[in-house]
């Protein structure tokens, strides 16, 4: 580098703070008129979460006002503006100084003040997500016919998207979490009669990020409805377990905690007592790090999901295209993901999102992850690989590909080019929306309107796909929990309209090859990010399942059971493609029993000599969160 730079002041940032910050750059050598220094602020544009403002210099009083200054005579002419980087496909903010009618000469310095508020301004505000992110320090000292040209080789050669974090290039900021503002609260969702329920807590701030908090804190811990069960827990560093809590009723219950002022209190999702043959685990495995075009990296993602989000399990799937472009990082991924593999505790599976190009539209084979409990082996990115070749990777592996947003305009997926049993799962929801059918209420905002694309699709032409939900997030770490209102209003609404979704997996064990063999096989199901409980089955058979029969006639039983955070408005069950029953819901609580005695051989779908019918549930709650069971077949013998 030519010069150096500091950042003032040097302390860690809080998640959405408002200050000013000074950038002091230093000359070594001399940087000769029509050269200066750019600066990239972190993800713009796309990506309002984990965004600082904008850098603007026109208006002192408004937000991301900027002013820079010079130590000597030299003249500076500023320049704020979106550069959208070739080879990184962002849009990062930058603000452009150069210098002008002198060179700027050894020792002297350019002082830019970041959030400037003499004049009475607001300052500058820091993203909300508690990570280490960083600032791109770009000199254009050579080449000044072309300084963007110039600028992006070096943002090639020192890849935004995975840094060792020796480059003199960048400046990393720490942002951690701010005053706790609410408890988390995470438990088992189905447990036994009599069997012991154990809890997991820890402070969130207002942006859901782990709250810088006193070393202790006491709470108080209460069962709504279990006047015998009342605890004192004190948090030590923001966390706490809670072991050996019984509930001496048979039902639903919910845990209330609140801490000794009364400001801060969290209430949990329901625990429901029923004898089950399975654990309700929970978890989220499309997450994208600065390895790809997201934040973080992949041990921020583990730790924000392991202990602030709580969930029992979770997988980063980096794009392989960008995996190769940053040598090393497949590596680290899978290191990472061994180093969080706590069997009973959190179970971390290995992920990667498949590419047969960096474009990866339909033609190209669509968007599709795999997954598996053990390391694979990386596959590159070809744009001459077709995916008979992934699937012949993939053969004997063990691994299982997801597609996901299948109505994404140009980037979903033609089912109709792919064998049946390619995708035992489909990806329903994510922040990018819902491709259950066309137009639906949380439709992807670019629809493509083309046959062949949707769940409804792939289901009547005889896939046999499981349903699950992720986040897709490139914004946020896994398992995210910041849902801002003002999403719709910002640019990140053409890609990343909703909070991200969740999967639920129905297994014996948290493991990682428990939880694969649950979705194997189908016991899942997908949310938008409520954790809804739902029992599901069908005389006898539970979602995922196939039953077989010979009889045109059998009447088929149906059972469904829902426990939302929020009361349900409305209990679709879902008969190849059609409702075949809509119950209005009055409660967060809900029954369903209904006996459907059509003729299997007149409603069923004939499908490559198969005749068969899908069924699944549909449940919307009154705040808009819904769910989605994996559908149980009837296959009708001739």
């Amino acid at each position: 580098m030519k010069g150096e730079i500091t950042f003032e002041p040097k302390r860690p940032v809080r998640s959405g703070e408002w200050g000013s910050w000074r950038f002091v750059y230093t000359a070594k050598n001399e940087i000769p008129v029509g050269g200066g220094i750019d600066i990239l602020f972190p993800f713009s544009s796309y990506y309002p979460i984990a965004a600082w403002s904008i850098p603007q210099t026109e208006n002192p009083l408004l937000e991301g006002y900027t002013t820079v200054e010079s130590d000597g005579e030299v003249k500076l002419e500023v320049e704020a503006l979106p550069r959208k980087i070739e080879g990184l496909g962002m849009i990062y903010h930058a603000l452009s100084v150069e210098v002008r009618e002198r060179d700027l000469m050894p020792g002297e310095k350019i002082v830019i003040t970041y959030g400037d508020k003499k004049e009475g301004g607001v300052g500058a505000r820091a993203g909300f997500v508690a990570y280490r992110t960083f600032f791109a320090i770009l000199e254009a000292v050579e080449d000044l016919e072309n300084r963007w040209r110039y600028k992006e080789n070096i943002l090639k050669k020192h890849s935004l998207r995975y840094i060792e974090i020796s480059s003199d290039y960048i400046i990393r900021v720490a942002i951690t979490g701010g005053e706790a503002d609410k408890i988390n609260i995470a438990h088992p969702k189905v447990i036994r009669p009599a069997e012991s329920l154990c809890l997991r807590l820890t402070l969130l701030d207002a942006f859901m990020n782990k709250a810088s908090t006193p070393d202790e804190v006491e709470i108080r811990l209460f069962v709504e409805g279990e006047e015998n069960i009342f605890r004192k827990v004190v948090l030590k560093n923001g966390y706490a377990e809670v072991k050996d809590l019984y509930l001496d009723k048979k039902g639903v219950h919910r845990i209330f905690c609140i801490d000794e002022s009364g400001k801060v209190s969290g209430r949990s999702e329901v625990v429901v007592t029923e004898d089950k043959k399975f654990n309700y685990f929970w978890g989220e495995i499309h997450p994208h790090t600065e390895i790809s075009d997201g934040i973080g990296g992949a041990d921020e993602h583990y730790k924000y999901a392991k202990d602030v989000a709580l969930l029992d399990f979770g997988a980063i799937a980096d794009h392989n295209y960008s995996i190769e472009e940053n040598r090393g990082s497949w590596e680290d991924i899978t290191e990472a993901t061994k180093r969080y593999n706590q069997p009973g505790k959190f179970a971390s599976l290995f992920g990667m999102e498949v590419a047969t190009s960096t474009v990866c539209n339909i033609e190209d084979g669509g968007h599709f992850n795999v997954y598996g409990s053990k390391e694979f082996p990386f596959l590159p990115s070809n744009s001459e690989r077709d995916f008979d070749a992934v699937l012949e990777w993939m053969e004997g592996s063990g691994l299982v590909a997801i597609p996901h947003h299948t109505l994404y305009s140009g980037m979903g997926m033609d089912f109709g080019r792919y064998p049946k049993d390619a995708f035992p799962l489909f990806e329903i929801f994510s922040s990018h929306g819902c491709s259950e059918y066309y137009d639906n209420p949380r439709r992807i905002k670019y629809q493509d309107l083309g046959e062949g694309r949707s769940l409804y699709d792939a289901l009547k032409a005889g896939f046999k796909m499981g349903i699950v939900a992720s986040s897709d997030y490139h914004n946020e770490l896994m398992g995210g929990m910041l849902k801002l209102q003002n999403y719709a209003q910002t640019a990140y609404s053409s890609y990343f309209q909703f909070r991200g979704g969740y999967l639920c997996v129905l297994a014996k064990e948290l493991t990682p090859e428990c939880v694969m063999d649950a979705l194997r096989k189908r016991r899942c199901y997908a949310t938008t990010g409520d954790k809804i409980v739902i029992f599901f089955e069908i005389n006898g058979h539970i979602m995922g399942e196939t039953i077989e029969t010979e009889n045109d006639l059998l009447a088929r039983e149906v059972k469904v059971e829902v426990v939302g955070k929020n009361r349900i408005e409305k209990i679709e069950l879902i008969r190849n493609c059609e409702p075949v029953l809509a119950h209005k819901g009055k409660s967060d609580h809900e029954k369903i029993r209904f006996r459907d005695e059509s003729n299997l051989r007149e409603v069923s779908i004939a499908s490559d000599g198969e005749m068969f019918s899908f069924y699944y549930v549909r449940i919307v709650q009154v705040d808009g969160e819904m769910a989605w069971t994996s559908p149980i077949w009837i296959v009708l013998r001739r």
